[in-house]
């Protein structure tokens, strides 16, 4: 076991890792955290991992703790991966991985709202966003966002989009997103949560 996930089954952050833990086929230990209605993440116990209280925490023997997803992937595909499949060179990985954890957060407010209630005005932001992964994979007709292979960043930014029907967005409007989205689950070891199907 090379570390333990804290994570909740409807947490597309959470889901990230797991779906890179999966891909790579690394072995790990997981903790069920009850974020809905145990509200677990606001306890002391877990805020004394988390200040952030929010999911994902990754925590590996020798007191390494990481909480935000793209950073674990990161980690993942470089110290724990030693084929490094999912590890790009392309400079650019960086900055899919901050597109992930910045302008697709809108994605992550919008399915929360849907799902759990509170403001729905992220929709139009999280719908921008993705219109610029889709013209970015229709630039010279891309399979995956860096190269010829998949990367971290593939899986990072893979879960706002397949999520995206959760708080209404129509993927009719999305063909390459559609495509890229197809490619990536019909990948070996490709792990799926409530929400994403298999086919789509």
């Amino acid at each position: 076991m090379i570390g333990t996930l804290h994570d909740w089954e409807l947490d597309d952050e959470a889901y990230k890792v797991r779906l890179g833990l999966a891909l790579m086929g690394l072995a790990h230990a997981r903790v069920a955290v009850d974020v809905r209605p145990g509200q677990e993440t606001e306890a002391p116990a877990f805020r004394a991992r988390n200040l952030l209280a929010r999911l994902p925490l990754w925590e590996e023997p020798g007191g390494v703790a990481l909480r935000d997803p793209q950073a674990i992937l990161a980690r993942l595909a470089w110290h724990h991966d030693p084929a490094r499949r999912f590890w790009s060179e392309d400079p650019a990985q960086a900055d899919w991985l901050f597109f992930a954890a910045r302008e697709l957060w809108a994605a992550r407010e919008a399915r929360q709202a849907a799902l759990f209630g509170g403001p729905a005005d992220h929709a139009p932001a999280a719908r921008a966003a993705l219109r610029l992964l889709e013209e970015h994979m229709a630039d010279r007709g891309r399979d995956w966002l860096l190269g010829a292979a998949p990367c971290i960043a593939d899986i990072a930014c893979f879960p706002a989009f397949q999520l995206s029907r959760d708080w209404g967005l129509d993927h009719e409007e999305f063909p390459r997103l559609r495509r890229w989205a197809r490619r990536l689950r019909a990948l070996p070891g490709f792990l799926r949560m409530p929400g994403v199907p298999d086919h789509g």
